[in-house]
């Protein structure tokens, strides 16, 4: 059995790397429950970034983050 704590994991991974490569942002910053240490199975990903663009969100929907 995979604990949500590894999926969430892979997933953060994923979305991060998406972030790097596609929205170049200087500033990442993960909040809500994983940096809480209340992970359940219905847990989102928080996160909040900082870039020098400017972004709607309709370009990261399109960008897959």
């Amino acid at each position: 059995m995979t604990t949500p704590g590894i999926l969430f994991e892979a997933e953060l991974s994923r979305v991060l790397t998406i972030l790097k490569d596609k929205l170049k942002p200087w500033l990442v910053v993960l909040f809500g429950s994983w940096v809480k240490g209340v992970l359940r199975d219905d847990s989102d990903v928080d996160i909040a970034f900082m870039t020098e663009e400017e972004y709607l969100q309709s370009d990261m929907n399109a960008c897959g983050a």
